[in-house]
């Protein structure tokens, strides 16, 4: 098992609590070592939190959370609002980490809410303990829970989420079909080939893949590169490809991402990858990425090497979710980082018109 330092367990959880719907209020997030255990702990704080919650987040704790373990529950007789479950698993190397879960209903209890005012309103209070670091089981349990327990709440206003950051979203693309584009009949093809195909139709590529690989149900990437010089039509070719697929595009810039202050800045890249893998099927385009990410071997700012991880991180296979295609463009692809160019290992070079694509540039343009 994977365990995870308790700093990026917090910023895992805060960006999907981040993406709850205004009326929901996860106040208190803790992650930190006491008493010689790693805690977190947090309220749920919601017009839709009813007392009976507790009775069914246990239900779901026991079912969800302690397949294949042992599972000893204690009440607390608090009113009988406060619960703890504990469980032992011992691994093969001997050692045993024992796991506590503890639950709560507060009712008129005193919530602070992010922006620093309080007011009286129900909550619940979930905590866990662990002995040693959480795994990214831990997380999902704690993300799995939410859901659970508010599954009608948890909505994102995608517009307003990228907004804020300075980003759009384009949901119609119409004039953007493979005749916008003159010419270049050979990278036309290769684009469907690549993106186009394997994207609408899942079930036959993914029946290939599992059929002729050893790890089957493997995540496969989705990312990919456009290289090529300037103007030969990267940009307008990634809209292509999200009106082919009827996605959205997310076109991020360069001025939304580079922030002023110490560490916003892969906190940003973090939730712009959160949302586009919440919204499952988009278009996710990073234009000149050469200009913000380098090669780190050649030495590069400290804000651009944490970009850089912070981008490397979510491109992972293990990170990758859903349908969202993530597409960069870069002038100078051997500027990137080699690690950057391996999550990007699907690359389309752009060449410059041949002869007879300038002719047929010429008659789809000129008069």
């Amino acid at each position: 098992m994977d365990y995870i330092s308790n700093k990026k367990t917090k910023e895992t959880l805060e960006d999907y609590f981040d993406g709850l719907s205004e009326d929901i209020k996860i106040n208190k997030l803790t992650v930190k070592k006491r008493n010689k255990k790693n805690v977190i702990s947090y309220e749920i704080e919601s017009p839709e939190v009813k007392r009976e919650m507790i009775l069914d987040t246990i239900k779901f704790t026991r079912k969800e959370y302690g397949s294949n373990k042992h599972w000893d529950p204690v009440a607390l007789k608090e009113f009988m609002d406060k619960f703890e479950i504990v469980t032992s698993q011992e691994y093969e190397d001997e050692t045993l980490r024992t796991t506590t879960i503890g639950m709560r209903y507060r009712k008129g209890s005193n919530v602070i809410t992010p922006n620093g005012s309080s007011y009286q309103n129900p909550s619940l209070e979930i905590s866990m303990e662990t002995d040693s670091n959480f795994s990214e089981e831990d997380i999902d349990f704690h993300i799995d829970l939410i859901k659970k327990i508010l599954p009608d709440s948890i909505t994102i206003d995608y517009n307003e989420k990228f907004s804020d950051m300075g980003i759009s979203i384009v949901n119609e693309l119409k004039t953007y079909d493979w005749d916008y584009l003159a010419g270049y009949k050979n990278l036309k093809e290769e684009i469907k080939s690549q993106i186009i195909f394997p994207n609408t139709n899942k079930e036959v590529y993914n029946s290939i893949r599992d059929s002729t690989r050893k790890r089957p149900n493997q995540t496969t990437y989705n990312c990919f590169l456009f290289e090529g010089t300037y103007g030969v039509g990267k940009t307008d070719m990634a809209k292509v490809v999200a009106n082919e697929l009827g996605f959205p595009f997310i076109e991020v810039p360069l001025e939304s991402i580079v922030s002023k202050w110490y560490g916003e800045a892969e906190k940003i890249v973090a939730k712009i990858f959160y949302y586009a893998w919440k919204m499952d099927n988009a278009v996710l385009f990073f234009d000149e990425l050469d200009t913000l990410i380098g090669d780190r071997d050649k030495g590069m700012h400290e804000v651009t090497n944490r970009i850089t991880s912070s981008i490397m991180s979510k491109t992972a296979k293990t990170t990758m979710e859903g349908s969202t295609v993530v597409i960069a463009a870069s002038n100078k692809p051997e500027l990137l980082d080699g690690a950057i160019l391996r999550r990007f290992k699907k690359r389309i070079h752009f060449p410059l018109p041949s002869s007879e694509d300038l002719i047929e540039i010429y008659m789809h343009y000129a008069k």
